[in-house]
């Protein structure tokens, strides 16, 4: 499973880091809306680091068993890790900053997007204020049905058309050649990008026999092509 990469304090130390400026680029806009200090944000991504390597592990044993998410074993092992995940975040919250992430969550495919835009642009010396990048990420929201809804915003069901037609407003003409980059794939978050393969590699040159060893950003590990040299 997931838990046994970590096993090695070299791998664990540089899968950490590698998560965490993930987390950094994701979960940045709540960090700095809620004003948490150092210390809470550490905590904060420690948790959703264990959470996700938890469900990493228990799709591991339904795997190994044979068994479907139905399972008595494997459910009360899920209602355990979102037992402790839940009031781990609550501890660390309370309940209105607890109720505030879960919001700030359902927009975080929106925000994460917005991150990537950000940082290219950021890259380029044009980068975007605190208040561009919510007054984005307002507007792509605006268009999701899932959202809407009350659930988690899709990317793919934004009315990208309605968010280019109104985004000239708050960004400047350059910025916006960074929102269309990112729409047509070019865009990316370079610092995260950078900062993973370097971390991508250290690993795979201290193990070559597991050469390909790239943790998916749910938590989990799997084998991919080796991460190439930049």
């Amino acid at each position: 499973s997931f838990r046994e990469w970590l096993e090695d304090p070299k791998v664990q130390v540089l899968y950490l880091a590698s998560r965490r400026a993930d987390l950094a680029q994701s979960y940045g806009p709540f960090f700095q809306s809620q004003g948490l200090s150092l210390e809470q944000i550490e905590k904060l991504c420690d948790l959703l680091i264990k959470h996700a390597a938890d469900i990493d592990d228990v799709g591991a044993v339904r795997e190994a068993r044979g068994v479907s998410f139905d399972d008595p074993e494997i459910k009360a092992l899920s209602e355990r890790s979102l037992a402790e995940f839940t009031a781990g975040k609550l501890e660390l919250l309370g309940a209105e900053g607890v109720r505030r992430l879960t919001d700030y969550e359902r927009a975080l495919p929106v925000w994460t997007y917005v991150g990537k835009v950000a940082g290219a642009a950021a890259l380029e010396n044009v980068p975007f204020s605190r208040q561009q990048a919510k007054d984005l990420a307002g507007m792509m929201t605006d268009t999701s049905g899932s959202y809407r809804r009350g659930g988690q915003a899709q990317l793919a069901e934004i009315d990208w058309k309605a968010v280019q037609s109104r985004a000239p407003a708050i960004l400047s003409p350059e910025q916006m050649k960074f929102l269309q980059g990112e729409q047509q794939g070019r865009g990316s978050s370079p610092q995260a990008a950078r900062f993973s393969q370097a971390v991508f590699r250290a690993i795979n040159e201290m193990y070559p026999e597991k050469a390909g060893f790239n943790p998916s950003r749910s938590g989990g590990a799997r084998k991919v092509a080796p991460v190439p040299g930049p």
